[in-house]
């Protein structure tokens, strides 16, 4: 286990525990990093798993994820052979959870059944679900807009629904929106990556703050992490940044699921702050037959880009890494089929960049010299020299230490490098200083993950009574 990661073992559940609505209470008591829980449910899980046979899943980029040595997971003895998503588990309920409430839904293009159709779509059918409103994070319902922006409102086409957007709202703004709408309940349903910066988390938890102070109750429909949920990298975010791209102190890899952070957020983040102050009506639905070990590929279930940056599983596993790349004024492939398995600049000398990124020997990923030119974002339309990033065993590969050794090699080779916004991008990205301060002091990558280990490991422990499997 490297310096900085932090990994939950896969504790056994007993087989009673078979119900995947918890209804989560929260009664803070102090601790000497956040306030602590203790009115947490027990965990819903169903012993059962993928069923899948060991197989790699090849991505855009050509690398191979395959499962960890020495995990198999069992079939099921209903003879499903994958994860059921916490939509799946709520409609196999007959969506007894959903029924006597005026409904808003929090969906996007990944919030699909088995069928593939469209929640907003299935809910709508039915006669003993109320489903009011539609409501859109960062890119829209669709998944079109490009980053830092939405899709308009209106209404929705399949189902007359109003679409209200949330990207940019929080506090009474958004708590207006839910108003308007004149519901009872709001239902996050979306595929997340596993990394802090990535803004669907901060949706929700924006939702839960402004239904908390509305008392609407919430209900979380859980999806899988596609880096898994043992492992936990990187910095904790200080408060000084706090921003959209992370509003609570949580580490950059945090190995949670939507449902879990909910669990987290609700008892050690909400009550605690001057808003909302309070914890929210919080309702999760659970997958069943998820592992924490497991990648997105053992799971059977259909990738749905969730953004349209995010085109693979391949491209969530280094996406917590290179995504760090946005600090600096370099391409990470943004405008290319390949976007977060690339990196360069029109000037860059590839040659010596993939020198100094094999030197640092990193685990699991490999590199070489490539040439690209983006159809849009930076350096659209110019041929763009650099690296192309290969993982090679997802196993023993560590994003953040990819990102670290990005950073370390630009800026080494590199002329052009420098730091956007004169540091602060990168303070926001990473959550602290401290990675902008070892990169510009030559710090190499192990000693830059070990000043965290301590943060990390503090984290890992803390979010451990709200982890669901």
């Amino acid at each position: 286990m490297s310096a900085s990661t932090a990994s939950d073992s896969d504790g056994q559940r007993s087989a009673d525990r078979q119900q995947a609505l918890r209804h989560e209470s929260a009664t803070p008591r102090s601790n000497p990093m956040w306030s602590f829980a203790t009115g947490f449910s027990t965990p819903a899980y169903e012993p059962c798993g993928t069923g899948l046979p060991r197989r790699a899943l090849l991505g855009a980029g050509g690398a191979a994820l395959f499962p960890r040595p020495g995990h198999t997971a069992p079939r099921c003895e209903n003879g499903r052979g994958r994860v059921r998503t916490g939509f799946e588990v709520a409609m196999a309920q007959g969506f007894a959870s959903l029924r006597g409430m005026r409904l808003g839904i929090i969906a996007n293009q990944t919030s699909i059944g088995p069928d593939f159709r469209h929640i907003s779509e299935i809910l709508h059918e039915r006669s003993d679900v109320d489903l009011r409103a539609l409501f859109s994070p960062e890119h829209g319902l669709h998944g079109s807009a490009p980053p830092g922006a939405t899709e308009k409102g209106g209404r929705d086409k399949r189902t007359g629904l109003p679409v209200m957007p949330l990207y940019g709202l929080s506090g009474p703004a958004l708590e207006q929106v839910f108003v308007q709408a004149n519901i009872e309940a709001v239902i996050f349903d979306i595929q997340d990556v596993g990394a802090r910066f990535y803004t669907y988390i901060w949706t929700l938890f924006d939702a839960m703050a402004a239904c908390a102070r509305l008392d609407l109750r919430v209900i979380v429909l859980d999806r899988p992490n596609p880096l898994g949920g043992e492992a936990v990298r990187g910095p904790v975010l200080a408060p000084q940044y706090a921003s959209f791209l992370g509003r609570a102190p949580v580490a950059l890899q945090h190995g949670m699921t939507v449902c879990e952070l909910a669990r987290f957020f609700n008892a050690e983040i909400l009550p605690h702050t001057n808003y909302p102050g309070r914890s929210v009506r919080l309702d999760v639905v659970s997958m069943q037959g998820w592992r924490r070990w497991m990648t997105f590929g053992e799971t059977g279930l259909a990738w749905v880009p969730p953004s349209p940056n995010m085109p693979t599983p391949v491209t969530a596993t280094v996406y917590p890494g290179v995504c760090l790349l946005e600090g600096t004024p370099l391409s990470l492939g943004r405008g290319t089929t390949t976007p977060f398995e690339l990196a360069g600049a029109p000037d860059l000398d590839s040659s010596a960049f993939v020198q100094r990124l094999n030197d640092f020997s990193l685990p699991g990923v490999g590199f070489r010299e490539t040439s690209f030119t983006p159809s849009s974002s930076i350096f659209s339309d110019r041929e763009v020299q650099g690296a192309q990033m290969l993982v090679t065993d997802s196993g023993r590969f560590d994003p953040v230490a990819l990102g670290v050794a990005l950073l370390l090699a630009a800026k080494a080779v590199w002329p052009g490098f420098a730091w956007r916004e004169e540091g602060r991008a990168i303070d926001r990205l990473a959550g602290t200083d401290t990675l902008r301060r070892s990169v510009n002091a030559g710090t190499p990558p192990a000693a830059t993950l070990r000043q965290w280990s301590a943060e990390t490991a503090s984290f890992a422990r803390l979010r451990r009574p709200y982890l669901l499997y």
